[in-house]
């Protein structure tokens, strides 16, 4: 198994076709579906997000996206709480926007779930906060998918507010903050 950047037309179409048949048809989420083509991607897929794909062999069985918010605003920015979260966390509001990285869209096809994939990409994704100077990295969870979230706090991330609702989803919020002069952050 191997994880790299979505570079070309065929990654980016793959990772979008996980995309649809985990969260449209096994979640039920369709907001951004493109039916005809068995296809999700959203506004928030441009050049400067960084979306990544795993390999197992020449298979592409997952993949996960990786925005930074100095890039642009997320589709639903006021999910995150961001003013609220940079004074709790005692940091300038244009500090944490810097720093604040989101991580979302992460499918792994059913066969290949439980096969370290998602270790995999968090590993390649932490990896990528440090080269980018980010020390906060978000994901929003749906409510009814509890795997998800149980992973996601074995992973460090930690819940933040309460359940957020637009009239497409309705979710939690979680967070870790890293510290880039320590080691490589282990589950």
């Amino acid at each position: 198994m191997h994880i790299q950047l979505a570079t070309t037309r065929r990654q980016i179409l793959a990772a979008y076709q996980i995309r649809y048949a985990c969260l449209c048809q096994e979640l039920g989420d369709y907001t951004f579906a493109q039916h005809q083509k068995a296809r999700m991607c959203d506004t928030d897929d441009i050049p400067q997000s960084l979306l990544y794909v795993a390999y197992v062999g020449d298979k592409i069985v997952g993949t996960a996206r990786l925005l930074l918010r100095r890039h642009q605003p997320f589709i639903e920015d006021s999910f995150y709480q961001l003013p609220a979260l940079a004074a709790y966390m005692r940091l300038p509001y244009q500090d944490l926007l810097l720093r604040t990285a989101l991580i979302d869209r992460v499918c792994i096809l059913k066969d290949y779930r439980g096969h370290q994939i998602f270790s995999a990409l968090y590993h390649t994704i932490c990896q990528e906060l440090q080269t980018q100077a980010c020390t906060l990295l978000l994901a929003a969870i749906q409510q009814h998918n509890t795997k998800s979230a149980q992973i996601f706090r074995h992973y460090g991330l930690q819940p933040w507010g309460t359940l957020q609702q637009s009239p497409h989803w309705q979710g939690y919020l979680y967070y870790r903050v890293f510290d880039h002069t320590a080691h490589s952050p282990q589950p």
